[in-house]
């Protein structure tokens, strides 16, 4: 007979949790240890535990996706110029409000372009900093490949 490592997996699963209750309660379950009503509950109580778990589960993969949400690039002109690093176009526009202007009239959301990373290496390569220098190569790879949202130039006459 063909051996399935999954069925193995979970048998070896279940003489591991047979030992577990045994050191825990110093006996096998025996189906005089509940009334059927007590069995009922014990396997309620389980299932409420099952859910739970699955729920702790579900909500960290959705942490994770969210986390791994590929990282994109967004340039606005309007009314002062900035290179963006954000996860969508929402919270790119958050950090323009935030990191540059308020802009309460949400005028941003149609001025605001998605770029390309390679555009968005090239713009920031050639930006200098507060000291009007060029932003050192590696400061610029960093910022590119980091996970962190953040505002990557801004409009010389803000700084």
């Amino acid at each position: 007979m063909n051996e399935n490592p999954i069925i193995s997996s979970v048998i070896t699963k279940l003489y591991k949790q047979q030992e577990k209750g045994l050191q825990k309660y110093g006996e096998e379950v025996k189906t005089s240890s509940y009334d059927l009503k007590g069995w009922l509950e014990h396997a309620q109580q389980e299932a409420i535990d099952f859910t739970t778990y699955l729920e702790a589960a579900i909500q960290l993969l959705e942490e994770q996706v969210k986390s791994k949400e590929e990282m994109k690039f967004y340039e606005t002109h309007e009314p002062y110029y900035a290179l963006i690093k954000a996860r969508n176009i929402e919270r790119a526009m958050e950090i323009y409000n935030n990191d540059v202007t308020a802009d309460e009239e949400k005028e941003l959301a149609e001025s605001i372009k998605e770029v390309t990373a390679l555009y968005a290496a090239t713009k920031y390569s050639r930006c200098t900093g507060e000291d009007n220098k060029t932003v050192p190569i590696e400061e610029v790879l960093d910022d590119l490949m980091n996970e962190k949202e953040m505002r990557l130039a801004v409009d010389g006459r803000l700084i």
